[in-house]
């Protein structure tokens, strides 16, 4: 999934130039922007994980379906190679 890898390079990016302009700026408030940093990255990631049910999750069953096993499918995490 290029977007998933696009977006975690930016979440990376922004993470250094936030590090960078704290050490720089000795930033007082650093605490609450490193919070709300934390909470963007989780809205993102539970996002990404959204879309990426979303877009793999089978049509609804049929009649006809009712006897195919159900398959697993992995979160974007472990699609990338990280656990759950």
């Amino acid at each position: 999934m290029v977007a998933a890898g696009r977006a975690r390079q930016d979440d990376d990016r922004l993470r250094a130039l936030f590090d960078a302009a704290r050490d720089v700026f000795g930033a007082p408030e650093a605490a609450e922007a490193a919070a709300r940093l934390r909470q963007c990255a989780a809205v993102c990631e539970d996002y990404a994980d959204r879309v990426f049910t979303a877009l793999h999750e089978p049509p609804p069953a049929t009649d006809h379906d009712a006897a195919a096993p159900e398959t697993s499918r992995a979160t974007p995490r472990e699609a990338l190679g990280g656990g759950r």
